[in-house]
């Protein structure tokens, strides 16, 4: 009797312990889901400043409302691509829709790939032709890009 008392009293620690594990972690992850959905700051505060734009907090813009705009905004641009779009179209056709596919493909939050493609985009070959063409400097062309896409979303 005495064996399996001690047996049945291991297993119902153990039993125990992994409900216990499997409470937290469910409790942790529905604690970062919670955080994460809106309103935390931006870690790309910096990106921002370097082109001298706004870092919107974090569930600033609507995902699926972005991905519509986006796709709305792309539409007309596309078939212009390689056949007779000016430099500055291609960068925004460039730029806008690489933010799409992190919003719509992965679901990065739209305040995060509006920055991040905004920094890739400063060395890119789509910025030499178009700095050709406009006689501005990147930051500011790309600032003015981020604005613009900025202003549409909003």
């Amino acid at each position: 009797m005495k064996n399996t008392f001690s047996f049945f009293s291991k297993r119902n620690v153990l039993v125990s312990f992994l409900l216990t594990g499997l409470f937290f972690l469910v409790g942790l992850n529905s604690t970062n889901a919670q955080q994460s959905a809106g309103g935390g700051a931006n870690p790309y505060t910096g990106i921002a400043q370097a082109f001298g734009v706004t870092a919107y907090p974090l569930g600033t813009f609507d995902q699926a409302t972005t991905v519509t705009t986006l796709t709305d905004i792309l539409i007309p641009l596309k078939p212009l691509i390689g056949h007779g779009a000016s430099q500055a179209q291609e960068l925004k056709y460039a730029y806008l829709s690489t933010v799409l596919a992190d919003v719509g493909a992965y679901s990065i939050a739209v305040e995060i790939s509006l920055l991040k493609r905004l920094e890739e985009l400063k060395d890119s070959k789509h910025l030499g032709g178009a700095m050709n063409q406009t006689k501005i400097n990147p930051t500011a062309q790309l600032a003015a890009l981020y604005n613009e896409t900025v202003n549409a979303l909003q």
